[in-house]
């Protein structure tokens, strides 16, 4: 088995799995495009980043393992790269202007930080 690809983020020194992060070059260039969503099946989730803004919906594979990990991460948030990140139910909006929860997939929200050295999450 070959080992994973990294990418050191300058700015805050977290090292990243490639495999598990590809929309960044490290030299900073935003790969597949730049305006496509990315999306990267794991063992567990499908994940699809929203290409234009900091968010990512987050699907997992076996419903029953999304509110277990809602419950831990809004006791102790997720920080990657120095950037808190809100992770929540996910909710569809629906023909009528309502909202359903979709119990399979949990959303994920960031805020980018503005500072062109700044780690940035992509």
């Amino acid at each position: 088995k070959r080992s994973p690809r990294r990418w050191l983020c300058r700015a805050c020194q977290e090292n990243f799995c490639r495999d598990c992060f590809p929309a960044l070059d490290p030299d900073g260039r935003r790969g597949a495009g730049g305006r496509e969503a990315v999306a990267v099946n794991g063992a567990w989730v499908h994940v699809r980043k929203h290409s234009g803004m900091g968010c990512a919906v987050i699907t997992f594979k076996d419903e029953s393992h999304r509110d277990p990990i809602l419950a831990r991460f809004a006791a102790r948030p997720i920080v990657l790269g120095g950037i808190l990140v809100d992770l929540k139910p996910h909710e569809e909006k629906q023909a009528d202007g309502s909202k359903m929860e979709v119990l399979e997939c949990a959303f994920a929200g960031w805020k980018q930080p503005k500072a062109a050295d700044a780690c940035k999450l992509s």
